[in-house]
């Protein structure tokens, strides 16, 4: 985050700058975490915490699941590796993300 942006000081603990501030997340629905690897705001946004390796694909946890987590609210993250933010805006080019997508939100659709 950049202090720059921000009227003062307590502008920076506002809910509305992170969703990471907010007091609670319980009774939000089910959620589906796409992050891109390449995206320039990515930790700034998220802050990384841990990550492990499960069937040879790297999922990262972040700050946001891990607090979904603790209230209960079911959720999947997928990093899509090799991927710049605007990646939607140009479907033809990035047809590998596409798919990576598609294939997030399948097994996502399955675990409801």
């Amino acid at each position: 985050m950049h202090e720059a942006a921000f009227r003062d000081a307590d502008d920076l603990m506002d809910p509305r700058v992170s969703v990471l501030l907010n007091k609670s997340f319980d009774g939000l629905p089910p959620c589906l975490l796409i992050v891109c690897e390449l995206d320039p705001v990515r930790d700034d946004s998220y802050g990384m915490v841990k990550k492990y390796r499960n069937n040879a694909t790297t999922i990262f946890y972040l700050a946001y699941q891990e607090a979904l987590d603790k209230a209960g609210v079911k959720t999947k993250l997928t990093l899509l590796h090799g991927i710049i933010h605007p990646f939607f805006s140009f479907p033809g080019i990035f047809r590998n993300a596409s798919e990576q997508m598609i294939n997030a939100v399948q097994e996502f659709m399955a675990l409801l």
